[in-house]
């Protein structure tokens, strides 16, 4: 059992991202260091570089968690608590034991981004804790590519369709490109959405900006489709690829271009390249909402722990 610092941690990325892609149920991306790091330095009012960390490494399991007030441990990212600090199979005995042999007094830890009623909260709930308490936290829309793109669309209603089929013939004369990772060229479409216009823009919270600038400035698994019509940028689609699973991120086009169904014809170009290009099996949408809903094949549901030890 070795403690590491963040800086050990940051040496050693690799072996741990391997060890998310073999943990079962969890968010794996948004458990990886890809998400998890950019969160620890944008979503956060401490200096990254002098806030206490914990994190203990034994075998092919892994603990991570940031102490955000005396005593009190957290998650890398605890802002919508997808990732899951508990990686590998023997995570929760690994959290008994480094407790005891690093930590003094009772503690305690706020564990997101666990699979609903499954191994690892049956694990949690059984420990001989002095506290233990559940909550929900934010689940994810999955489409299941396993069986291929054309499968998944006959799954679809006939409507959906209709609407994607309406979408590809609207923007025929759309280009898509596999783009650089740039913030500013992403931004200058996000300020011409309703989003951005109606206030709702997630990029409206300067934690949040800073948060998806750090992650496109150093995470290499993301990637930028970005649609243009008649030479301009007219909407883009962020993801990221880790092992067999894109994850979307965001997702936005230019409010005038409405009409053509840009938002359908993007994502339905971008499920189709991934999987055929970058083998991709599953889509995860990231959190709830109506429209994902229709391309949904089912929602994963994960619940947070908060654990006294």
């Amino acid at each position: 059992m070795t403690r590491l610092t963040f800086q050990e941690f940051l040496a050693v990325r690799d072996e741990f991202d391997a060890a998310v892609q073999t943990t079962p149920g969890i968010s794996q991306f948004c458990s990886s260091t890809g998400w998890a790091i950019p969160a620890f330095r944008g979503l956060h009012e401490f200096d990254p570089e002098t806030t206490n960390t914990f994190i203990v490494h034994e075998g092919d399991s892994w603990i991570v968690f940031v102490e955000k007030t005396p005593n009190y441990f957290y998650p890398f990212e605890s802002a919508w608590m997808f990732q899951c600090p508990l990686i590998g199979p023997n995570s929760v005995d690994l959290l008994t034991r480094a407790k005891a042999e690093f930590l003094e007094g009772p503690n305690g830890f706020v564990i997101g981004g666990i699979p609903k009623n499954g191994a690892l909260f049956e694990k949690l709930e059984s420990l001989n804790s002095l506290q233990f308490e559940n909550f929900p936290t934010t689940g994810c829309m999955i489409i299941d590519l396993e069986n291929g793109v054309d499968q998944w669309l006959g799954r679809r209603s006939k409507k959906f369709r209709r609407t994607i089929r309406d979408a590809q013939k609207n923007c025929s004369e759309v280009v898509i490109e596999d783009a650089d990772l740039d913030f500013d060229r992403l931004f200058a479409i996000q300020e011409q959405t309703y989003k951005w216009k109606d206030g709702s823009d997630i990029f409206h919270h300067d934690d949040c900006l800073k948060f998806y600038q750090a992650m496109i400035e150093s995470e290499k698994t993301l990637r930028l489709r970005v649609a243009i019509v008649d030479g301009e940028d007219a909407a883009f689609l962020l993801g990221a690829v880790f092992g067999n699973t894109f994850r979307g991120l965001q997702m936005s086009y230019i409010e005038k271009h409405k009409s053509l169904g840009l938002g359908n014809f993007l994502q339905i170009e971008t499920i189709r390249h991934m999987a055929e290009t970058e083998n991709i099996t599953t889509y995860d949408l990231g959190m709830f909402s109506e429209y994902k809903s229709r391309w949904a094949d089912e929602t994963r549901e994960f619940v947070g722990c908060f654990v006294v030890l």
